[in-house]
């Protein structure tokens, strides 16, 4: 709902009792007055969701002759992440949100009242990654000295399907840890790693 200058607006209202598998917990109730404009006490509520729906991985190999193929694809979907970095930019001057202001796309002055709307900063993290493709030949020698070479060329985190806001939607603010997830502040994304490798077998 917007104000008559066209800014965003914390929801209002009032909270009622529900009861909830036995437990009473009070749920936050919109209000509106006769302008159709929010009323009533700023209402908080849980939003998001850093759990995903489901996780699955996608791993093949394949061997012709003395060549070898492998590959690994990672699926996580259902989950969302709460983009600091997003927020940060309504606060600031000199991001996305001011470009949009100075083109008017935006009315001036909205990003400071969207700062407070914290539904506008959970992102999607859902996300395909080709985590792993690599290669091998297998040179076989068969000397006295050497019985093979195997040549590999591997890389991983090629390749990110999301519409996540961020560089990453798979990192966390708080590294490893389960117990504070699905934060994305000032973080930097998994990096492409490659590799190449020779394996002498005597």
């Amino acid at each position: 709902m917007l104000d008559a200058n066209g800014f965003v607006q914390r929801a209002r209202g009032h909270y009622e009792d529900i009861t909830v598998n036995g437990q009473t917990i009070k749920s936050p109730v919109q209000d509106y007055d006769g302008a159709g404009q929010p009323t009533g006490a700023i209402l908080r509520k849980i939003i998001g969701d850093p759990n995903p729906d489901y996780t699955a991985s996608l791993t093949n190999e394949f061997e012709y002759k003395n060549f070898g193929f492998r590959f690994q694809f990672d699926f996580v979907q259902g989950n969302q992440v709460m983009s600091w970095d997003k927020r940060m930019g309504y606060l600031f001057k000199g991001g996305q949100q001011t470009a949009l202001e100075l083109t008017g796309a935006i009315p001036k002055g909205s990003s400071k009242p969207n700062f407070f709307i914290f539904e506008s900063f959970i992102e999607d993290g859902s996300y395909v990654k080709l985590r792993e493709i690599s290669f091998y030949y297998n040179l076989k020698i068969n000397k006295p000295y050497i019985k093979n070479v195997k040549f590999t060329l591997s890389g991983t985190n090629l390749i990110s399907f999301d519409n996540y806001y961020g560089f990453d939607p798979e990192v966390n603010t708080e590294g490893q840890s389960n117990g504070v997830r699905g934060q994305d502040m000032a973080n930097v994304p998994i990096p492409q790693v490659y590799k190449f490798g020779i394996i002498l077998n005597f």
